[in-house]
């Protein structure tokens, strides 16, 4: 469970936009004949495939943390939104690079990222300061 919401979040959410975001001009899948046949089937489960990363992601979010602020546990918090910020920031660029394979505005990826990260350190450690019992980490 921990792994698929943590280090496999990227290669399964890559493989299923992947699936499901189908052009000649994509290198990713231009070999194949995009919404005919057998990839209307793969595009199906890819879809019920990013459904499932999203709903482990948010029960993780929900139910896996410890509200004791005086524990040395790792899972330690008031509450553990932050992990949906972090899982938004991990597929931002998976978005960007199906849209934008080749990297031709380079720039527009670091300001998308730059916006992203700064979204979430600006919820988290201005608006929300208060989400963190243990700094220990």
């Amino acid at each position: 469970m921990i792994f698929y919401t943590t280090v496999l979040t990227i290669p399964i959410f890559q493989t299923s936009i992947t699936a499901i975001y189908c052009t000649a001009l994509n290198p990713f899948t231009n070999t194949q004949q995009c919404y005919t046949g057998s990839q209307v089937i793969i595009m199906i489960l890819a879809i019920f495939n990013m459904l499932w990363l999203v709903t482990t992601n948010v029960y993780y979010t929900l139910y896996y943390f410890i509200r004791n602020p005086f524990s040395a546990n790792f899972l330690t918090c008031s509450s553990n939104w932050w992990s949906l910020g972090k899982f938004a920031i991990k597929i931002t660029p998976m978005i960007y690079f199906m849209y934008d394979p080749l990297i031709q505005y380079p720039m527009l990826f670091l300001i998308i990222m730059a916006a992203s990260y700064g979204g979430y350190l600006g919820v988290f450690r201005l608006i929300f300061p208060y989400y963190r019992y243990n700094f220990r980490l």
